[in-house]
């Protein structure tokens, strides 16, 4: 799937509507956009299981949240 593809699948996902109003209303301190923790939702959601994701440079664990 293209990354633009991925990216408003996720965006208009119920699932990940749902992910990012809790994430927001926790008041994660994060650098991370709506468009960026959309990427890495979408992302993590469509890896294989038992695959391994890495993020590097996360600010204070806002994707880990």
């Amino acid at each position: 799937m293209q990354i633009r593809a991925l990216l408003e699948s996720v965006l208009s996902s119920p699932d990940f509507m749902n992910f990012n109003s809790a994430f927001e209303q926790q008041k994660v301190r994060t650098w991370s956009y709506h468009e960026e923790r959309a990427l890495l939702y979408g992302l993590s959601a469509s890896a294989v299981d038992g695959a391994n994701i890495v993020e590097i440079g996360s600010f204070c664990g806002g994707s880990a949240a």
